[in-house]
């Protein structure tokens, strides 16, 4: 979040343009890599799930609408 204000803030001084509130927030991407480094395997006649060990991250991109107004003294 603090990275797509960041641009939105380089940008709208670029145009000559104050940066208001954000007005919309969406979600365009979502994505979950799955790695098995090593699983723990139970008993066939076991009911508990299998726990898988190791790391798992997530992405998720965003995309946000801001207000903007020509920038003061402009």
């Amino acid at each position: 979040m603090q990275n797509a204000v960041d641009k939105a803030t380089a940008i709208s001084t670029l145009l000559g343009l104050d940066l208001g509130r954000a007005i919309e927030i969406r979600e365009v991407g979502f994505s979950t890599p799955f790695a098995v480094e090593e699983a723990i395997v139970f008993d066939s006649g076991s009911t508990a799930p299998a726990v898988f060990a190791g790391d798992q991250s997530a992405t998720v991109s965003v995309e946000i609408v801001f207000e903007t107004w020509p920038a003061a003294g402009e």
